[in-house]
């Protein structure tokens, strides 16, 4: 009785891309040292590259992929050799059935290399393997990196140029308070020293208006009345003898005669009064005492408005000895005395003024001078290190967005040759496994 052949399995082989050579090693289709030899193939394939014929613009473009492939495989170089064929044509090969073509002689000789121990499937497998898992995800990654760093740099420029607004601007309002354009700061602020006669001359005026020369006569009758000696001795002298305030010229540090200097004279300037007198208020020792007495007679007009508002409050008479009290201070109401303090605390707000102070500061020159051009050239060198700033990061935005043009194309490129790759191991795997489906996992 003749037994009944068994059905051959055809089912489809289903192989992770992880294990592939394992598999195959492991069923015998493929040789454990297949990689024996590979790098005398390679130098070999090299050298055969370089002796590929020429061709023209747009014939046979696999030879110019293959030109351009820095990693060709078994498959590029069976592609290479049906291209060098087909060029020979029907006279390819001698009477032996050898080739003729010395190309085709070599490639021929380098696709059997491949095909001994099956070296081609180890390799196809370890570079499908290495473009799954490594090249593929890295490239990806790294051009999400791109994205990331190129966002992230145009919220930073972004924030840069947002800051570089603001110091311009608060720049800009601080020389707009000083009345100067910021460009020679040095000489802006010396030059400002002119408006000091004015202000000053303006504080003087405040003092002998008629308000706060009220003010005084009020403060001197009633601490007479109390039998205290008046001071407020400065106050009352600048209000009696109307003191102006000496005019400034800018003088410069006179060169030896000897020496004729045609550059542009860098020699710091410093302000000088014409009358640098202590009876001026030019003078800080008697605008000092000034603000001490302002100070005093605020002092006293706000405390003896306060005993007005209470006595009125309680419908009784502030003095209570009215033949004893001089008729000025009797005669104050809530409203005067209010009014002549608003007068005083002007002149007091005058003398405090920090552009004022500042003005003394920029005229005594030196140090103070220095420091206050730091501050504004601080202030303004800060945009001008942003915008620097700036210009670097918009340089690595360059390059981010250059190698994301490079990467883009290059994924492209490797995701097309893998999955290509990729069928031609399922075709050539199918053959060793008696023409059964293959599926290759994980790609």
């Amino acid at each position: 009785m003749f037994g009944v052949a068994k059905p051959r399995d055809m089912s489809p082989v289903d192989i992770h891309v992880d294990n592939l050579q394992t598999v195959l090693i492991g069923g015998g289709k493929l040789d454990s040292n297949w990689q024996t030899g590979g790098q005398a193939l390679r130098k070999r394939i090299e050298k055969a590259r370089r002796g590929l014929p020429d061709v023209a613009e747009g014939e046979h473009d696999a030879l110019a992929r293959f030109r351009a492939n820095q990693q060709p495989t078994y498959y590029d170089c069976v592609e290479v050799f049906k291209v060098l064929e087909n060029r020979a044509g029907d006279g390819a090969r001698n009477w032996l059935g050898g080739y003729k073509d010395e190309y085709l002689k070599e490639w021929g000789a380098i696709l059997s290399t491949y095909e001994k121990r099956r070296a081609f499937l180890g390799e196809g497998c370890r570079l499908l393997e290495r473009n799954v898992n490594w090249e593929i995800p890295y490239v990806r990654k790294r051009i999400t990196t791109c994205d990331k760093e190129i966002t992230d740099l145009i919220k930073k420029v972004a924030s840069y140029e947002k800051t570089i607004k603001d110091h311009l601007r608060n720049f800009q309002a601080t020389c707009d308070r000083r009345g100067i354009q910021g460009i020679d700061l040095r000489r802006e602020l010396v030059d400002l020293c002119s408006q000091l006669p004015r202000r000053l001359n303006d504080i003087s005026a405040l003092i002998r208006s008629p308000t706060v020369e009220k003010a005084l006569e009020y403060y001197s009758a009633f601490v007479e009345s109390k039998q205290i000696v008046p001071r407020l001795n400065i106050l009352r002298d600048l209000r009696d003898n109307a003191h102006e305030v000496a005019e400034f010229q800018t003088v410069q540090e006179e060169d030896p005669p000897q020496e004729i200097n045609w550059d542009t004279d860098q020699t710091p300037t410093e302000l000088v009064p014409e009358d640098n007198g202590k009876n001026t208020l030019l003078s800080d020792d008697l605008r000092d005492a000034l603000q001490n007495d302002v100070v005093e007679l605020e002092g006293f007009l706000s405390q003896r408005l306060c005993e007005l508002k209470s006595s009125a409050n309680d419908g009784l008479s502030l003095w209570m000895n009215i033949s004893d009290t001089p008729s000025i201070v009797r005669a104050q109401s809530v409203d005067s005395v209010k009014g002549m303090l608003g007068s005083v605390q002007k002149v007091l707000e005058r003398l405090v003024d920090p552009f004022l102070l500042e003005l003394f500061m920029i005229k005594h020159g030196g140090a103070l001078l220095d420091r206050i051009v730091d501050q504004l050239a601080r202030q303004k060198g800060l945009a001008d290190k942003l915008r620097a700033s700036i210009n670097q990061l918009e340089a690595k935005r360059s390059q981010l967005e250059q190698e994301k043009r490079e990467l883009v194309p290059k994924l492209d490129h490797l995701i097309s040759s893998t999955q290509k790759l990729k069928s031609n191991l399922e075709a050539s795997i199918s053959s060793v496994y008696n023409e059964r489906k293959v599926h290759i996992l994980g790609c």
